[in-house]
Parts: C-alpha cells; sequence; structure tokens
C-alpha cells in the first residue's frame, strides 16, 4: 500500500465522518444494551434481540473497546466490516506472531510463556505461536520465568493488566513482547517495557491520515492497529518490525506545517513507537 493511495483514498467529510460515529455508536450502544438486559437468546425476555450483530456482541465483552476502535474506522472511511477484529486472528497478525517468536528464538531465550485469553484471536494466536516454538525447539512455560521471555497475544483487557503486574513485578530477562493489536495507548502507553510487531510504522503517512480522520471525528483517543486495518483494509505490503514504545519529553508540535505531523504524539501520547529491529521473516 503505498502513501499515494492512501493519500488519495476518498474519505468522509469531517462533518459526515462525526454524524455517522456518533450514529454507529449510540445506535451499538443501545442495541448492546438491550442484548445485555434481554437474557440469553432465546430466553422470551420482552426486551430480546433476535439478530445482534457481531459487532454489537463485541462491544458488550472485554473486547468492546478495540471493537469500537474497528468500528468507528470503519464508519469514518465508509468501508465494510464484517465482525470484531477479536473474532479471528487476521493472516498478517500471524505472519507477525511468527516473525516474533522466530526472533525469540534467534536470541536463543531459554524458555517463552505464551499469555492468551478466551477470544478466538487469541487462542488461535496461542496456537501459532506454539507451532513455531515448538518447530524452533524453544521451550514454552506455564508461568512467566526470570531469565525467560513473554509473548502477550492476549486481547486490551488481559494484556494491559498483566503488562502492569509486570511492571510491578516480574521482568523478564529477554524481554516481553505483545500482539499487534495491543499497539495502543492504553496497553503500550504505560511505560511497561515490553514491545510490539507491526507491519506498519505508525509514524509514516498512512498511519497518520488515520489519526487525521479520527480527530474529524472527535474521537482520537480509539486510534489502534485494528483501527487502522478497519480504516484501510488493504495490505500494508512490508514485512513485521518489532516496535519500541518510547516516552519522550518533548514532541515536535509542527513539523513541516503539515496537520498530520501534529497527531504524532496522539497515538501514543507523550511517546512514540520506534522500530528496533529490521524486517523479520514471518
Amino acid at each position: 500500500m503505498g502513501d499515494t493511495e492512501s493519500i488519495q483514498k476518498p474519505r468522509r467529510t469531517p462533518a459526515a465522518a462525526t454524524l455517522a460515529c456518533a450514529a454507529v455508536v449510540t445506535g451499538l450502544a443501545a442495541r448492546t444494551r438491550r442484548t445485555r438486559s434481554a437474557g440469553p437468546v432465546g430466553s422470551g425476555g420482552s426486551g430480546s434481540d433476535p439478530g445482534p450483530d457481531a459487532r454489537t456482541a463485541g462491544l458488550a465483552g472485554p473486547d468492546g473497546p478495540e471493537c469500537l476502535s474497528a468500528v468507528v474506522a470503519a464508519e469514518i472511511a465508509g468501508t465494510p466490516l464484517a465482525g470484531c477484529p477479536s473474532d479471528a486472528l487476521d493472516p498478517r497478525d500471524a505472519t507477525a506472531i511468527r516473525a516474533t517468536v522466530g526472533l525469540i528464538a534467534d536470541r536463543r531465550a531459554p524458555s517463552l510463556n505464551i499469555i492468551s485469553d478466551s477470544s478466538p484471536r487469541s487462542a488461535r494466536a496461542a496456537a501459532v505461536a506454539t507451532e513455531v516454538a515448538r518447530a524452533r525447539g524453544l521451550p514454552l512455560t506455564d508461568a512467566p520465568q526470570l531469565e525467560g521471555s513473554v509473548l502477550m497475544v492476549a486481547g486490551w483487557e488481559v494484556g494491559g493488566r498483566r503488562l502492569i503486574d509486570e511492571a510491578l513485578g516480574l521482568s523478564v530477562v529477554f524481554g516481553t513482547y505483545t500482539a499487534p493489536w495491543l499497539a495502543t495507548q492504553s496497553v503500550l502507553g504505560r511505560q511497561t517495557g515490553a514491545v510490539t510487531t507491526l507491519d506498519f510504522d505508525p509514524r509514516d503517512v498512512p498511519a497518520q491520515r488515520y489519526l487525521v480522520g479520527l480527530r474529524s471525528a472527535g474521537m482520537v483517543e480509539l486510534a489502534a492497529p485494528s483501527g487502522f486495518r478497519a480504516w484501510d483494509p488493504e495490505p500494508s505490503g512490508t514485512a513485521p518490525r518489532v516496535f519500541s514504545a518510547a516516552q519522550v519529553s518533548v514532541m515536535p508540535a509542527d513539523i513541516g506545517g503539515s496537520d498530520h505531523h501534529r497527531s504524532m504524539d496522539r497515538w501514543l501520547p507523550g511517546g512514540t513507537f520506534t522500530p528496533v529491529t529490521p524486517p523479520l521473516r514471518g
């Protein structure tokens, strides 16, 4: 996906984007409340919704914030969205996870602990990571080991909580790596020391255009890789790299006078994502 294609792709006007996002968030929130109050499907409750879509179900669960990020981004861009990101493992994320485990093995880490949750995406990601680890002779452990490494493939809620636990307690020698979908302010913006693997650079023009679109709708706080994918579903065509979430004291207010540069600190307020490896093999 080249920068020119991303820039020229038609988007909704700021006013239309704001109205669309407000409508979808209000509508999905209302349906979520009805779904919660109705009880189990088929229970006969008076408030039952016979066919809540996958996005509504996702908003009601632990992956709701990430699902909302994708829904809002799709509304801004006018792109289709079949369901919530946690419903399935995107092939691009699978590639990033394979590359990450391969890197951990190349670094000769003595062990790897994979932290997952109950979502379909997380379960599949853990299976992919396990397959690569076994193929590379990388021992797996049931809990983090001080001398080992950690791979976080859970969602925002579990991933964020476990990263905070690690920041306050055990830090592993060979590093904590996170799945691409955890590259968000709420998860990696807490100086945890963890790194993430992405097939795009959040500082580049396409990602910055996505942030500008979010700002036009007043929802820049929802910036996330899943939202970026929903905003522009086309594959980036680049190999994944490991990025660190670096905290900085001063961010450039305006580089060259372009509006998209002023949004660079909004993907990770108070910091930035910096590549720390060359492109990796998936």
